[in-house]
């Protein structure tokens, strides 16, 4: 199998598909990989499609994974597991890891309700591998968004798992952005009432997690990805702004506030803002409108590129 050939497992206790991948053929990294839902379902076939922008996928999973890795990789929650089970492996390179990976988020270990799911997938994932192995044209549809999955059937007293073949879940096209807040539409009053240099500039906007993942004071929290936004002059490389935020909706707040302080600041309107991510566009648009800003969708974003540099190159020689 490819890691393409998806096929899904339904959850008993939520009754939400999951759809699952199997990585191996190239004999480079082992393991399967259940995506929740919709919002996974999303995120898969965004990863398969490239929507996201060099190594942003990495960050943006959502799902269960089980893989294997070499035993000095084994995190220490899983290793206590496996110690306290007693299973012992021969092979120093295939020492079994599982984590709950989750957008923005550093993969952490997995809760009971996941462990109980992902035990199912597993057992199901190896029925489901038989029956295509040995006849794969009849089990996997060949028709676009038909996918086979396995669902429990009460037979009596028992529960049985059945091949069904159902449509895949709407993706979702774009998130859904909140209406401008009560402190945003202040900051654009005093800007209108305040600023009225209007300049040439360009700004270029983007967004990247940085590499090293940040943890509260406890422990028992799971860490997370700081998303950084970098507002860069185009001409001059100028950084105007950065700003780092949490993952999820809390950085949309974050980055318009970025924005809305960076023309208080510098008391001045940009001419054009330049992005290659529509997530930023989007959150964008309520500001940019209001203000008479432009905003341009370009993959040129030269100085933001060099910004971005820099602070990962930084990122990575202090982590």
């Amino acid at each position: 199998m490819h890691d393409t050939d998806i096929f899904g497992v339904i959850n008993p206790e939520t009754k939400e598909v999951g759809f699952c991948s199997v990585m191996g053929r190239n004999k480079e990294f082992y393991g399967l990989a259940v995506y929740q839902g919709t919002e996974g379902f999303t995120i898969l076939d965004r990863i398969a499609s490239g929507h996201y922008i060099q190594d942003e996928a990495r960050y943006m999973q959502k799902c269960l994974m089980m893989c294997y890795d070499k035993r000095d990789h084994i995190s220490k929650e899983d290793m206590d597991i496996i110690k306290e089970v007693g299973v012992k492996f021969d092979n120093r390179n295939f020492w079994p890891e599982f984590k709950d990976f989750s957008p923005g988020y550093y993969p952490w270990h997995l809760n009971q309700e996941q462990v109980r799911y992902l035990t199912i997938v597993v057992e199901q994932a190896l029925e489901a591998l038989l029956d295509i192995r040995d006849n794969k044209d009849e089990y996997m549809a060949g028709i676009p968004n038909i996918f086979l999955v396995r669902y429990p059937q009460k037979k009596g007293s028992k529960t049985v798992w059945v091949n069904k073949y159902i449509m895949a879940p709407e993706v979702i096209k774009k998130e859904i952005m909140p209406a401008i807040s009560a402190k945003e539409a202040i900051d654009i009053a005093q800007i209108k009432k305040e600023i009225n240099m209007h300049s040439d500039m360009i700004w270029e906007v983007g967004s990247f997690f940085s590499p090293n993942p940040v943890r509260e004071t406890d422990n028992n929290i799971r860490p997370f990805f700081p998303d950084l936004l970098l507002i860069v002059e185009k001409n001059s490389g100028l950084i105007m702004s950065s700003q780092l935020s949490e993952p999820g909706i809390i950085s949309i707040q974050k980055f318009r506030q970025a924005l809305l302080g960076t023309i208080i600041k510098h008391k001045i309107y940009p001419k054009e803002l330049h992005t290659r991510s529509t997530r930023l566009m989007e959150i964008f648009l309520p500001i940019t409108k209001l203000l008479g800003i432009h905003i341009v969708f370009t993959d040129q974003l030269n100085m933001f590129d060099m910004a971005r540099d820099s602070y990962l190159q930084d990122m990575r020689f202090r982590k």
